[in-house]
């Protein structure tokens, strides 16, 4: 094979990263430990929440204990620099991006939210246990069964530059949108734990969670937007036509619509109340699932192999 396989044989290089790929299974076991520690530093920011009462709307940005910053900080570098060397390496196995298939897209999203966190947990302390959360739930769902973390060539409708930028946009879109998912069930949970809209401190807390998800709202909208219309370039290229009705296009457009109407603020008055605004965002982002997982499992199209 050495003699005669010529370009066709892996390098010398590939096969090392390879074996060093395979040792150990990372984003299983960092599934668990930034669950475990996204979880515990959540309990830390809501019980922070509960005690500062009616100075709670200034929590996001200065007042949370140091002790749980510094280690939130560290875990969250760390696992941030293990993810992306584990993506690094998957790299030089395959000779390309990992964005090809369901498995792929979940690293890619769980790095791309410890990538926001760790720019932001400066100024957002809350994004530390966001970051870790979720990070943390999307490699858990891509070690489940049905994911596929196997190394293989790219279909022939997959080999195009488009991919990288398509897959890239939608998944930044998607982590951005997650996190206005967690503000909403943070700040729903504040809300339980208060006993309701009219306890002391609350309003402030909810607006200030309303903020912090806004600041990821209209940037997830706007990328989600460029992605669709990435993919319509791509499917234009691909298929012949920029837009044909599969369910995975249908139901990213359908995500990109609900989410829309949270953005206008300004005309609709229920969406200046912290509240509604973040009921309405938690219930929002089961479109984002649907358009994910559900039409993979549930739906089919042309888009099912990225399952």
């Amino acid at each position: 094979q050495q003699r005669h396989g010529g370009a066709s044989l892996p390098t010398g290089r590939s096969l090392r990263a390879e074996r060093l790929y395979n040792l150990f299974p990372l984003p299983v076991w960092m599934s668990r430990l930034n669950l475990t520690v996204g979880l515990l530093w959540l309990c830390v920011l809501i019980g922070h929440f509960v005690r500062r009462q009616g100075r709670s709307g200034q929590l996001l940005l200065r007042h949370v204990p140091r002790w749980p910053r510094v280690a939130g900080a560290v875990w969250l570098g760390l696992s941030f620099a293990a993810l992306t060397g584990y993506m690094v390496l998957r790299t030089m196995v395959s000779g390309r991006l990992p964005l090809g298939n369901g498995y792929e897209t979940m690293l890619a999203l769980s790095w791309m939210l410890l990538a926001f966190a760790l720019v932001l947990c400066r100024r957002l302390p809350v994004m530390m246990p966001f970051g870790l959360l979720l990070s943390g739930f999307f490699l858990l769902v891509s070690s489940f069964s049905q994911m596929n973390p196997q190394i293989t060539p790219l279909v022939p409708v997959l080999s195009s530059p488009l991919l990288s930028v398509h897959v890239s946009l939608i998944m930044a879109a998607y982590a951005l949108l997650s996190l206005t998912f967690l503000c909403a069930l943070v700040a729903l949970s504040v809300l339980m734990v208060r006993g309701g809209v009219r306890a002391t401190g609350v309003e402030g807390s909810l607006g200030s969670l309303s903020v912090v998800s806004r600041l990821f709202l209209y940037p997830g909208l706007a990328l989600l937007g460029a992605g669709i219309f990435v993919g319509a370039v791509w499917a234009g290229q691909s298929w012949g036509r920029y837009w044909g009705w599969d369910p995975k296009e249908v139901w990213a457009l359908i995500s990109f619509l609900v989410y829309a109407v949270a953005a206008h603020g300004g005309s609709l008055r229920r969406f200046r109340r912290p509240a509604f605004y973040h009921v309405y965002m938690l219930l929002a982002f089961l479109t984002v699932a649907m358009t994910y997982w559900g039409v993979n499992y549930f739906l089919g199209g042309m888009h099912s192999y990225a399952g």
